[in-house]
């Protein structure tokens, strides 16, 4: 088991917002792990970023618009104008992207909802509440030690048992 730290929901906040306020001509996604890595202070590779849907969504759709041109820097506005406007800009897309993502949940809600009907579920059942977590350990291991100790003598068996 790998002890690697996953990627919290806030963190994938701070990378999107980091991919929506990008401002340079270039965006690779080498370039964009050096970003996560100044951010999040560890390296974060390409395939675990790609993995993220809504980062991979930000990251294209970003592209995107820097190909086509909307968000670059405007000649003839001050730092601070630009700033605002950079900044107003990246809000937006951090606006649509909940709005497509909050879509997608209403979407997904209707799904359930729909097969809850058909399948008779009541909201009674629906709101019922979970069941208390058993915090004892389990004796799963003690069996699996047994049956390898058994195991481990059967085969010390047959090989005494095998002609030379």
């Amino acid at each position: 088991m790998t002890n690697r730290k996953q990627l919290s929901v806030t963190d994938q906040e701070k990378i999107i917002s980091a991919i929506n306020g990008w401002d340079t001509e270039k965006l690779t996604w080498v370039l964009l792990c050096g970003k996560v890595k100044q951010l999040l202070k560890r390296s974060i590779s390409r395939q675990a970023l790609e993995r993220k849907e809504c980062i991979y969504t930000a990251y294209l759709e970003r592209k995107k618009d820097l190909r086509s041109g909307i968000g670059k820097p405007v000649i003839g506005k001050t730092d601070t104008e630009q700033k605002l406007l950079d900044k107003i800009d990246r809000l937006e897309k951090d606006l649509a992207a909940a709005m497509k993502q909050n879509n997608e949940f209403y979407l997904q809600f209707r799904l359930w909802s729909k097969n809850a009907f058909d399948r008779k579920v009541t909201e009674q059942m629906l709101n019922q509440e979970l069941p208390p977590v058993d915090k004892e350990p389990s004796k799963i291991p003690e069996k699996r030690e047994k049956k390898n100790a058994r195991a481990s003598k059967t085969k010390t068996l047959l090989r005494l048992s095998k002609p030379l």
